[in-house]
Order: C-alpha cells, then sequence, then structure tokens
C-alpha cells in the first residue's frame, strides 16, 4: 500500500492543533499505528509517546523516532500527562468508560481528552455511495482493493455501510454519539469539529503507488466540496474534553 501520510498527516494536525495543550506538552496518542502523526507533532514540538497493539506498525513508528510502547492503554506506565489522543481508534475499544476512565486517570490536572472520530451513524446514503462508488470504480481500473462484504455484496451502499461499519455489521463500532456521551463525564467540552473523514476510507484501499497522492488530494477536496454543498454530511469529527 502507498504511503499516503502527507495529506492525511496535514489535515489531521490542522483539525487537531486547536484542541491540544501547546507544546511542548506531553501527549500520548492512542492508536499511534506506523507513528506519522506523533512523528509530526514530535517535529513540532510536543512530547509524544505511542501506544498501538500492532508490533510491525510500532517498529516502522520507532524508525520515525517516536516513543512506542506495543500493547494498549494499560501497558502504558506514564502519569501526569498534558493529553490523551484517540486517533480514529476509540470507535474499536469495547469498554468506553473503562478506557475513558483510564486515559483521564493518566492526566495532570486540567489535562485534556482529545479524539479524532467518525460518527458512522451520520453516514446517508450519499456518503455511502461516495466511499463504495468510488472503491469500485478504483478497484475496476486496477488502483485499488475491492471493499466487498464477506457475505456479498449488497447493491445497496447504506446496506453495505451497515453490514460493514453499522448495526448489522458482526462488530459495529460504537456511534459518534457513544463516543460523545462517554466522553461528557470526564470534564468541560472545549471544541466539536464535524469534518471529512470517507476520503480517508477510500485511500485506505488504494493500491497504485504512482498516482496515490494525486488520489488523496482529489479525494479529500471532493469530499470537502460536497461538505459544503450540503450534498454530503460530515462523518469525521474532532472534540475534546479538559479534565479537572
Amino acid at each position: 500500500m502507498p504511503d499516503l501520510t502527507q495529506l492525511a498527516v496535514a489535515r489531521s494536525y490542522e483539525l487537531l492543533k486547536p484542541l491540544l495543550p501547546p507544546a511542548p506538552a506531553r501527549i500520548l496518542e492512542v492508536g499511534c499505528g506506523r507513528g506519522a502523526l506523533a512523528a509530526e507533532l514530535g517535529r513540532r514540538g510536543w512530547t509524544v509517546t505511542g501506544v498501538d497493539p500492532d508490533e510491525e506498525a510500532g517498529a516502522v513508528a520507532r524508525q520515525r523516532g517516536v516513543d512506542v510502547v506495543v500493547g494498549t492503554l494499560d501497558d502504558v506506565d506514564l502519569n501526569g500527562l498534558d493529553a490523551v489522543l484517540f486517533t480514529r481508534s476509540l470507535h474499536h475499544l469495547p469498554d468506553l468508560t473503562g478506557t475513558l476512565t483510564a486515559a483521564a486517570g493518566k492526566l495532570a490536572p486540567g489535562g485534556r481528552l482529545v479524539l479524532e472520530e467518525f460518527a458512522r451513524e451520520r453516514a446517508d446514503q450519499a456518503a455511502a455511495a461516495f466511499l463504495y462508488d468510488t472503491v469500485d470504480l478504483l478497484h475496476s481500473a486496477g488502483l485499488a482493493d475491492a471493499a466487498d462484504d464477506p457475505d456479498g455484496r449488497p447493491a445497496d451502499p447504506l446496506e453495505r455501510w451497515q453490514r460493514q461499519r453499522g448495526d448489522a455489521a458482526e462488530r459495529p463500532l460504537h456511534t459518534g454519539a457513544e463516543l460523545l456521551a462517554a466522553l461528557e463525564p470526564h470534564g468541560r467540552r472545549i471544541g466539536l469539529q464535524h469534518c471529512e473523514t470517507l476520503w480517508r476510507l477510500v485511500l485506505s484501499r488504494v493500491t497504485d503507488e504512482r498516482n496515490a497522492t494525486a488520489l488523496a488530494a482529489r479525494l479529500y477536496e471532493a469530499e470537502r466540496r460536497q461538505i459544503g454543498a450540503g450534498t454530503l454530511p460530515a462523518v469525521g469529527f474532532v472534540t475534546a474534553v479538559q479534565v479537572g
């Protein structure tokens, strides 16, 4: 798979910067993956530790200069942090209450829980069509892997979304409303912005190295433009609460 980190990291940084405590604050990124965002935050002056269960991803993150714990939040022996950042990882974790309580316990007074996430329930027919029609087109052109449902591909895009991520999935993802509700008891909300994220899901299927960067830019702009025109919902969001 091509490295599409440049645009993705730039957009994440743009969205998260207003929510993060100023550098050189100490940040733990939960679900840091291959460490691209953590490395960028480190270059910009923050002190960042990443945690991810994927050993191979952790090795890549270390090559980028990121201090990484391979494991889960429970394996991180850090306290007095200024922020715990979940980057599109919290929706996968079964125990929202326990996870956020553990994360809040690692913060210094006034620390922040910060989320970059998506609200699966905000996806409608247009959003599902944007995602799956684009992936199917790229797959037909030999530029991406298929996004088929393992039990067969429904003709209706929204049904495909529900089978893969929604209530009809074997392991449905948490909704955005569930994430926000679980976050609320831990502090005062200091921001909530809905944003584009479908382009990231499309690009997770792209295999074409040569054209990946151009595809990323075009897809991002197309989604952003359609959200602005009111023809697509903003499925992604960023938010934070200040604890204590």
